[in-house]
């Protein structure tokens, strides 16, 4: 179960990767509010951690920043991948491996 400080936590974590983005894209809070089509004030509550964006307009930051929601959220990709491996404990261990080559030979930027 999450609890208030978690949610703190990922709130004030949301905020930084947001700013951070917008940032690394040289965006400025109104550009990056006009891309999303929403008002500047609510972006920037979204950075400065009063607030926090929808679920319905998460794709539209992610690909505002071309990026997954799962990167937008602090996910990294391999750490997806390893938990689909995980959740797919019904497979055996050849199985298994072989669904892990293929994610590999997918995404190989993930296993640098």
């Amino acid at each position: 179960m999450i609890t208030t400080d978690d949610e703190k936590e990922q709130k004030i974590a949301f905020s930084k990767r947001l700013r951070k983005l917008r940032r690394i894209n040289d965006l400025s809070q109104q550009q990056a509010a006009d891309a999303l089509g929403v008002p500047l004030a609510r972006y920037g509550n979204w950075e400065q951690e009063r607030g926090v964006p929808s679920i319905a307009i998460l794709p539209r930051i992610a690909a505002l920043f071309n990026i997954t929601i799962d990167e937008l959220m602090g996910i990294s990709p391999k750490e997806v991948e390893d938990s689909l491996i995980t959740r797919l404990g019904n497979l055996n261990s050849e199985q298994r491996e072989a669904f892990s080559n293929l994610l590999k030979t997918m995404f190989p930027e993930n296993h640098k």
